[in-house]
């Protein structure tokens, strides 16, 4: 697994965060995730979502990348961070991306596959933290 996280707070985090997750899950999530990035190229055109994601290729065999906002995550607080980082790790050892290709997707599955990725990332100790909230820029005139 390649870690190619720019930003060096979450790189410093996600290092955190790995090293303590049980082995049979990090073993789990290595053998199916061979990059984790925060480089929004690797995203599917029109896809942006906030804070992270998994992404799920085909091409002879499945494999996953796990995308981190590189610009909105890092100004988070650090529990956030290691919350989200967790939970993005509890959607590939769940293997959420890998189904929701083989059934229909449903607002249902979506909501189960959040609640059990928030679920294994408490179980793992990281607890679900609520964003910073950010004041909205607005124009000078």
């Amino acid at each position: 697994m390649v870690v190619s996280l720019r930003s060096k707070k979450l790189a410093k985090i996600f290092a955190e965060v790995w090293q303590r997750l049980p082995k049979r899950d990090r073993d789990a999530i290595s053998r199916r995730t061979p990059l984790i990035v925060d480089n929004p190229i690797f995203l599917p055109k029109n896809h942006r979502p906030i804070w992270g994601a998994v992404i799920c290729v085909r091409f002879r065999k499945e494999f996953l990348i796990v995308y981190f906002a590189p610009r909105l995550l890092p100004q988070q607080p650090d529990s956030f961070v290691r919350y989200v980082i967790a939970h993005e790790l509890a959607h590939v050892r769940k293997r959420h991306a890998e189904r929701l290709f083989s059934v229909t997707v449903k607002e249902s599955t979506e909501a189960r596959f959040e609640k059990e990725a928030r679920e294994q990332a408490q179980r793992w100790g990281f607890p679900r933290v609520p964003p910073k909230r950010t004041p909205k820029r607005t124009r000078k005139g």
